[in-house]
């Protein structure tokens, strides 16, 4: 999954999901290694309370997630922009907020929950405290091991999924949106599905759709980001 690219590439900005940080959802599945070594410089970034053994516990400190990450990266113009769930719904914010930031924007684990606020909060954080009982759904489970399994501070990581909500997104804002999209989703993610009207919002977006897949095989599995780096080195060196 490497070459020698013909063209100058953009850097490309990651933002991992609740629960995960850039290293243990982007360099430990791969992402990074393969953007890079195809000539995609990568932007590290890690979401308020993430990739750090301690953070603060208070939900509030996590009421502008998305103010703290605009402060750290609104300022770049033209970068390829790939997100998974919360960073997903994150990014899509951000191109609202600033058109020309994204030449491309890629968001796995995203689909119709982005008009939504975050659903079952309190039975996450519940979850992380005091363990899932034995009937949970298998997703549900394979998330929190996840999250148990990331290094973050699981009572940080309760505190962010309690915070005080941002305002969802609306078919206004993202109909102004003309950057290209590509919504990566399995059909199985239950946590995100259906994607219909996130979709018909988006005036200039694709999708792909892996059968079978859940919430963390879209970013775990290698056929994904084997998918993701086809279609950047398609669109910028015109070939695979």
């Amino acid at each position: 999954m490497s070459g020698s690219p013909a063209t100058e590439r953009p850097p490309v900005v990651l933002l991992h999901g609740w629960g995960g940080s850039f290293q243990h959802t982007w360099v430990r599945l791969g992402w990074a290694h393969c953007l890079e070594s195809n000539g995609f410089p990568v932007i590290e970034h890690d979401l308020p309370g993430h990739g750090v053994p301690e953070a603060p516990r208070d939900p509030q400190a996590y009421a502008t997630i998305l103010d703290d990450l605009d402060a750290r990266l609104g300022h770049l113009d033209g970068v390829v922009g790939i997100g998974y769930s919360l960073g997903a719904k994150l990014m899509l914010a951000l191109a609202c907020r600033h058109p020309h930031m994204f030449s491309q924007l890629v968001l796995v684990g995203c689909g119709d929950n982005a008009f939504k606020p975050l659903g079952a909060s309190e039975l996450l954080a519940r979850a992380l405290r005091e363990g899932l009982p034995p009937d949970a759904p298998p997703a549900l489970v394979r998330l929190i091991d996840d999250v148990k399994a990331s290094g973050n501070d699981p009572e940080a990581m309760a505190a962010c999924i309690t915070r005080p909500q941002e305002h969802p997104l609306t078919e206004a804002q993202l109909g102004a949106l003309q950057v290209p999209v590509l919504i990566i989703n399995g059909s199985h993610d239950h946590f995100v599905l259906p994607q219909d009207r996130l979709l018909a919002a988006l005036p200039n977006a694709d999708t792909l759709m892996f059968e079978g897949f859940d919430h963390m095989d879209v970013v775990g599995r290698l056929e994904v980001v084997e998918t993701v780096l086809a279609r950047l080195n398609r669109s910028f060196t015109g070939a695979e």
